[in-house]
């Protein structure tokens, strides 16, 4: 018998993952669980809906990320449901900071501060459907996102642009509905 990989078309299965169902009230929720989960006292969520290029930002006080630590964030499937985790975990899939966001933009970026280190990674799915790669973008300047500023000594920024609506004209976030 041969075996034969069958990768998923990158640009394909991220466009599908876009519709999964969440709202915009449930994407932000599910954001705010990992800030939980990461030991978070204080959550901060930014928007800037005036300008040509709404976007918003979710900060937090956790623990933060090393830039390993966060390549493996950035993976889709990056936990299995099998594995062992502690209660304080609400994590299950490994799959929410990705799909709750991809509901939301087109852009995903996620700067974050452990042991005084700053790293920054980016899903850009306009990146994704160019290249057909399961690419993830690292900022030559980890500082260069909006409110990127506000990072204290740890924590953790993620900042969604290109929205595909926004939170007032009440439709689903995704890109390119009217």
């Amino acid at each position: 018998m041969r075996i034969v990989d069958v990768p998923p078309r990158p640009s394909s299965l991220l466009e599908s993952m876009r519709d999964i169902g969440y709202s915009l009230g449930t994407a932000l929720a599910d954001l705010i669980d990992n800030s939980i989960a990461a030991q978070a006292k204080t959550i901060r969520v930014f928007a800037d809906l005036s300008s040509s290029d709404p976007r918003v930002g979710i900060l937090d006080d956790g623990l933060g990320m090393t830039e390993d630590e966060l390549l493996e964030a950035m993976r889709l499937g990056s936990r299995s449901p099998l594995e062992k985790r502690a209660r304080s975990d609400l994590g299950r899939f490994g799959l929410g900071l990705k799909t709750a966001s991809f509901s939301q933009c087109r852009v995903v970026t996620v700067v974050t501060r452990s042991k005084g280190a700053t790293a920054s990674a980016r899903w850009d799915l306009n990146h994704i459907a160019d290249s057909e790669r399961w690419a993830v973008q690292m900022p030559d300047d980890p500082m260069s996102a909006p409110w990127a500023d506000q990072l204290g000594d740890r924590g953790t920024l993620v900042v969604w642009e290109e929205l595909g609506s926004t939170p007032e004209d009440g439709t689903s976030g995704r890109y390119g509905d009217d």
